[in-house]
């Protein structure tokens, strides 16, 4: 059987590696602390020889948040991406989140970046919205039934996350740039509105959803929020607004990255497992090469 390494990250890859397990093998892991990592895989204690030895590699998500250092957030040491360019096998696979492949692929490596494909992305959606309502639920003082919502973006967490804030009995505002996007929002019952002017519409709302990826709260878009609103921002850092400004006007503003490890570290693992497999078979090797087969 080829060697799995799994390689720092937060509850995701703890339960990645009991995915492992219930197969019949065992992970190697590191950069996690023994007692939270518990039986769920063997605690290596020499990073480039298990890095040597490994031909299945998986990182963390993120990967790295300064290019530099792996994220570990449950472990007190460092490890160096250096280190996995420098003693992975050229044969390995090597799967992470949000990575720079490039790099990896400069020193003959490998690298495959599981949070940028779409069978990712579609599955991810799901505990990313569902993370999301229930952080904003503990700040909203009446129900979901009935609350006026407003999300910018229609992409693949968006509409999960419209579309089930409207089976809750939410009234739904989609704020989108595309008219392609309005028009699919609409066909599915939602109201649909453009993004620029969604600071007409924000005065209504109970709870506020931002996906998209860049800045599109400034002061109109916030100054329209009324106070104590829950703003849950879900895109990656810096997010769709300041949090100081936002803060400063008294919005209740959540800035929520990694909602699936936080909220829902089995499933989202159980994503990364499948999604993992999949790249293994595109590849043309076999899973169970790395006893990633199905589960009995």
């Amino acid at each position: 059987m080829n060697n799995a390494l799994i390689v720092g990250g937060d509850m995701r890859s703890v339960c990645l590696a009991r995915e492992f397990k219930k197969r019949g093998a065992t992970a190697l892991v590191c950069g996690i602390d023994a007692e939270k990592l518990g039986d769920a895989g063997i605690i290596c204690d020499d990073f480039a020889r298990s890095l040597s030895g490994a031909s299945l590699i998986i990182l963390p998500l993120p990967v790295t948040k300064d290019a530099v250092r792996l994220h570990t957030p449950l472990w007190q040491g460092e490890l160096f991406v250096a280190d996995v360019l420098r003693y992975a096998r050229k044969d390995a696979l090597i799967c992470g989140g949000k990575m720079n492949c490039n790099l990896f692929k400069e020193h003959a490596l490998m690298a495959v970046d599981y949070a940028e494909r779409d069978d990712f992305a579609s599955l991810n959606a799901v505990p990313t919205a569902e993370g999301a309502i229930e952080a904003v639920m503990k700040l909203l003082p009446v129900t979901i039934f009935s609350s006026s919502a407003l999300v910018t973006g229609f992409g693949k967490t968006a509409k999960v996350l419209a579309l089930t804030l409207k089976g809750m009995g939410a009234k739904v505002t989609v704020c989108a740039r595309s008219l392609r996007d309005r028009s699919l929002a609409e066909a599915f019952g939602l109201k649909a509105v453009p993004l620029d002017e969604m600071h007409l519409y924000l005065p209504r709302a109970d709870i506020v959803f931002n996906t998209i990826a860049h800045r599109v709260f400034f002061a109109r878009e916030l100054d329209a929020i009324r106070e104590h609103t829950p703003f849950a921002d879900l895109a990656s850092a810096p997010g769709g607004a300041d949090a100081d400004e936002a803060k400063a006007r008294g919005i209740n503003y959540l800035f929520l990255p990694g909602l699936p490890g936080k909220y829902s570290p089995v499933s989202a693992a159980q994503i990364i497992f499948k999604t993992i497999t999949n790249i293994i078979g595109e590849s043309g090797k076999e899973a169970n090469l790395w006893n990633l087969g199905e589960k009995e």
